[in-house]
């Protein structure tokens, strides 16, 4: 058996919170979880109308790309995207600059 000299060991607790944090920016997956948390609340922050009928695809640099299943609720979106990026940011911070709204037609559609 071999005995080693080492520094002596800190042990200081560390919170589930502080360990959390620490893995979000190591693996820079803060974007990612911002965008869980948008399509947790979505139907509150775009409506219940629009929030059937889209859904957050994807969130880079500020931008979040939003898919409409109909190109008229791609319309009813850009009329209402001001208002969307107000409550999403009075909610979460200044997540979002702004939204990219598109129209995908689903191939699950006859």
């Amino acid at each position: 058996m071999s005995v080693s000299i080492k520094k002596s060991r800190v042990n200081s607790l560390k919170s589930v919170a502080d360990l959390f944090e620490k893995l979000v920016q190591e693996y820079s997956i803060q974007q990612e979880i911002s965008l869980e948390k948008l399509k947790e609340n979505w139907s509150f922050l775009s409506g219940a109308v629009l929030s059937v009928h889209t859904h957050p695809i994807s969130l880079e640099d500020g931008i979040l790309r939003v898919e409409a299943d109909h190109p008229v609720y791609t319309s009813d979106f850009q009329l209402s995207k001001k208002e969307i990026i107000s409550k999403i940011n009075h909610q979460f911070g200044p997540l979002v600059k702004g939204i990219s709204v598109f129209y995908r037609k689903s191939r699950f559609r006859k």
